[in-house]
């Protein structure tokens, strides 16, 4: 690798300043065929053990720069990559001759590791400091030692500690014989941003450090292009053990710590004698020979031969009995002792392996209670704190949902028609603030759902065919509500009559007009019994047709619109006695209309959006049912024709100055295609301009809704989208924060769509885009769990950590601990930003609900945080309840047509964004 030469400081090229973008993917600096390493299963840092990990120790991360492919610096028949290593191994060495300090390295051999993961690594050892060892490079002349250390940004305590390791390692290096060129800190170039907004440092593993609130350094002892320095301090294992040793004592009297002189006795081996079920209920009893200066033991536990050891107890005898597993697993234990002076860094690994017997608990039946619900009964545990409802269709169960009392009855309401589930249950116990789990008796109890038949609608119409009476079939669900819904011509359908559960099942509907042929059609709905917010609804019934007769036709002076109305089309432009029929014809015949942007008139000198202008602003999406049409006005004119794509007639509308139309009553999800042609009315007679050019648009998709597509539907539209891509889904990040397959994902973003009322497909597809189908790339990293940008304002910002964010507030978020909302960090970040799109999506007056609680650690804001959105606020209420409003160019509060005022709403400011969310990821997904 070249070396770059840095005037003031010449720093080791490895450590300069990349992209900064958060703190799962900090920086893309990575050599030509690397791959940057997760820390926690990094091959190349010494291995951490929670077992021999005593909290009391002081944990030091030793990281000798470069490696592998990357050689650093090289000057005098030496490399970097090298020397770090014999410095950073002899620096390791003799901080651990110190009492209650354990020491990792990044890398013990010539191995390549990513700068991220060097940090990350560091975290995941639970590290009090970092040290990252180098050696700088630069002209002939340049020598001396230099230490860098974190600016005041962000975290104090880092800053603090890292300033006071700076200046004892120079002071260090100074004794040693080498020329001080002082110590320092560097803020970000590039104007990067900490997550609390304030500047970033300049350098990569100190930045990444301090994300992990861990204090980092970076040690230029000596210059390896120095004859001099190469000659006094680096040409030999005892200079760089003796610049290694002076390191590891600077940093020893930054943590005062004391050397250890022979007398400390830390404990012996523990040896397990006995490990075994008691035979009553769930309890295991663990025993072990008494260990030599042992003054407590440590009792870990792991679930099966591949689990990860976790401490369940302490005590200061010599058997324990654990009360906390779940009936049904495999446990191994093992048991470590410890004193003042730490523990042993030995134990048996393997430890001892325990079954607990089943406790089943049976699930009695599942019936369908019709219209999108099914209900499981199963017996009753007196003792059961509570009962986890699991399902499945093929395969193996998945969670359906945890009941939180005792219960025997729980409903579904998240199955479909025509399908075939088996369910199971098990009861949990908490005890001691832990929860114990039952096991379930196989094979479950199984259900196949029917179609919820709707029925049939019948229409007998009056003698007169003036009016028209329904009845029809009641349905087999006593608490459901009917709708008849009503559409005439090709208009939409409407609602006209609802009858609340127990009423009369008859309807005559008598509003109606001439010459009109309706179309009615019947369904029926109830309300969620978990989720009252939640509404489910049968499918439509058969359609039903009925024709009124003809009225008398309009006189001349009157135009009849679509709808069957009539409007005077008697508007006269004011008369020039000077004009003549020739003169308004010829002028008329000229004439022609502009389509015109939707957002062109709308600037203001405090209106800073770079409007677009293409053909999607001539006829806009202005609800489901309704479009709205531009154009520029023209002089002398009476109004406007409002034709269809064929040239047909829809309606007129009158001044010359009108330059919009909403046409109402339309199809949903329906293109129209327009044209404009202006007319005059002269000396009672109507000229016509030209035809303007076609304009088309769609009406509106709305972000609230029922789901359109299902969770299987979404995770195979991913894997198609990702395999073409040559990547997968990141099962390596979202399996430690609940979704560790896309199955899992997409089940996830069905659960919360629904919970917030809006549609999965919106949310998935948002998913994909924001996230380039989770493989991310910008501002945000892929473990942050955002897969929304919310807060990533752009400049190097990566916006909300939901794993941190649902760490400080997971009691109001629902969670029993830090670790189960962390872990749960999908889930919550997901439900973030559906929330926030229902919030968005709701002009119906039935918006989330969010609260607001007292900032942790100041993050993400000083004061109050809301959840479960941290972006969540009433002025989002309402603003883009379709997609193609969550574009901040294409939302009509944006351009003044939703309420006349210019304000600035949506979601993302890229032209057609909301365009893009539906024809290049929902519509492909509905195809799926």
């Amino acid at each position: 690798m070249q070396k770059k030469k840095i005037a003031a400081a010449f720093i080791a090229a490895a450590v300069t300043m990349t992209t900064f973008s958060g703190v799962g993917g900090l920086l893309n600096n990575r050599m030509p065929g690397e791959t940057e390493a997760r820390a926690a299963t990094d091959p190349y840092g010494t291995p951490y053990d929670p077992v021999t990990a005593d909290p009391n120790d002081t944990v030091i991360v030793v990281d000798p720069g470069h490696g592998g492919s990357d050689s650093g610096a090289v000057g005098n028949g030496y490399k970097e990559k090298d020397l770090n290593l014999d410095i950073a191994s002899a620096l390791s060495e003799r901080l651990s001759q110190y009492r209650n300090v354990r020491v990792y390295m990044t890398r013990s051999e010539d191995y390549y590791v990513g700068l991220t993961a060097r940090t990350d690594y560091a975290a995941s050892v639970k590290a009090d400091a970092f040290v990252s060892v180098h050696l700088n490079s630069a002209g002939a002349s340049a020598h001396g030692a230099e230490v860098w250390y974190p600016n005041a940004s962000y975290d104090s305590k880092a800053h603090s500690k890292g300033a006071e390791m700076a200046e004892n390692v120079l002071d260090g290096l100074i004794d040693l014989g080498l020329f001080s060129r002082n110590f320092h800190s560097k803020n970000s170039s590039a104007g990067s941003k900490y997550p609390d907004g304030s500047i970033a440092d300049y350098y990569a593993v100190i930045r990444g450090s301090k994300l992990h609130h861990i204090p980092g350094i970076i040690i230029e002892g000596a210059f390896i292009s120095s004859k001099s320095d190469v000659k006094n301090f680096l040409n030999s294992d005892d200079k760089t053990e003796a610049m290694g040793i002076a390191d590891a004592d600077a940093i020893a009297k930054s943590f005062d710590l004391t050397l250890s002189d022979g007398s400390e006795q830390l404990p012996g081996v523990t040896t397990l004698t006995f490990a075994a079920h008691t035979g009553e209920a769930n309890k295991v009893k663990i025993s072990w020979k008494q260990a030599a200066n042992a003054s407590e033991y440590l009792v870990f536990r792991k679930t099966g031969a591949k689990g990860s050891y976790k401490e369940i107890g302490r005590t200061a005898g010599t058997e324990y009995t654990d009360e906390t597993g779940s009936y049904g697993k495999t446990y191994y234990y093992t048991v470590i002792a410890r004193n003042n002076y730490g523990r042993p860094d030995s134990y048996d690994k393997k430890g001892l392996k325990v079954t607990i017997p089943k406790k089943d608990l049976e699930a009695k039946s599942a019936v369908d209670n019709g219209l999108g619900r099914v209900k499981v009964t199963w017996e009753k545990d007196p003792n059961a704190t509570g009962y986890r409802v699991y399902r499945k269709t093929t395969g193996s169960f998945k969670k359906v949902t945890t009941i939180q009392h005792n219960s025997t009855t729980y409903t579904d309401e998240t199955v479909a028609k025509n399908t075939s589930y088996t369910y199971c249950v098990k009861a949990y116990y908490k005890m001691n603030g832990s929860t114990i789990w039952s096991t379930y008796k196989s094979p479950g109890v199984s259900v196949t759902t029917d179609s919820d038949p709707i029925g049939t609608l019948t229409g007998s119409a009056a003698a007169d065919n003036k009016s028209i009476s329904f009845s029809w079939d009641k349905s087999a669900d006593p608490d459901v509500t009917y709708r008849i819904y009503r559409k005439a011509g090709e208009g939409s359908y409407e609602r006209v009559f609802q009858a609340a559960p127990g009423a009369e099942l008859k309807y005559t509907d008598t509003d109606l007009l001439a010459g009109t042929t309706y179309s009615y059609r019947l369904r029926f709905f109830r309300k969620g019994l978990h989720d009252t917010k939640k509404t489910f609804w049968s499918s439509y019934s058969n359609v039903v047709t009925f024709t009124t007769p003809q009225e008398e036709t309009p006189s001349e002076n009157t135009e009849t619109t679509s709808q069957g109305t009539s409007m005077s089309a008697n508007v006269t432009a004011p008369v020039d006695p000077a004009e003549t029929s020739a003169s308004v014809s010829a002028y008329m015949s000229s004439l022609s209309v502009q389509w015109r942007s939707a957002y062109t008139p709308v600037r203001s000198s405090g209106d800073r959006t770079d409007y677009d202008a293409d053909e999607k602003d001539y006829v806009t999406p202005a609800s489901e049912t309704s479009l709205a049409l531009h154009w520029t006005p023209v002089n002398d004119v009476s109004g406007y024709q409002i034709l269809d794509g064929n040239g047909k007639r829809i309606t007129s509308v009158s001044g010359a100055d009108r330059n919009s139309y909403t046409a109402k009553g339309l199809k949903k999800r329906t293109t129209y295609t327009y044209m404009i042609r202006p007319f005059r009315r002269f000396n009672g007679k109507n000229y016509f301009g030209n035809r303007s050019t076609p304009a088309s648009g769609t009406t509106a998709y709305a972000v609230k809704g029922a789901s359109s597509a299902q969770p299987a539907q979404m995770a195979r539209y991913y894997n198609s989208k990702v395999s073409s891509r040559n990547f997968t889904y990141p099962s390596d990040v979202y399996s430690s924060y609940g979704a560790p397959s896309i199955d899992d994902f997409t089940r996830i973003v069905y659960e919360e769509a629904t919970r917030a009322g809006i549609k999965s497909e919106v949310l998935f597809g948002q998913i994909c885009k924001e996230t380039g189908f989770l493989k991310f790339g910008g501002d945000v990293s892929a473990a942050q769990c955002n897969f929304g940008g919310i807060g990533a304002t752009g400049g190097g910002n990566p916006g909300i950590d939901f794993v941190r964010y649902a760490s400080l507030y997971y009691s109001a978020l629902g969670y029993d601990s830090p670790e189960a909302a962390a872990a749960d960090a999908v889930r919550v970040g997901i439900r973030a930003q559906a929330v926030h799109l229902g919030l968005y999506a709701s002009n119906d007056g039935k918006a989330p609900s969010f609260s607001h609680v007292t900032a942790v650690e100041d993050y993400p804001n000083i004061g109050t945080v809301v959840v479960p959105d941290p972006r969540a606020g009433s002025w989002l209420v309402g603003y883009a309840p379709y997609v193609e409003w969550l574009g901040i160019k294409d939302n009509h509060y944006t351009t003044g047509e939703a309420d006349g005022a210019f304000t600035s709403k949506g979601w993302a400011s890229a032209n057609n964004y909301g365009y893009s969310l539906i024809s290049d990821y929902i519509e492909p997904m509905l195809r799926s």
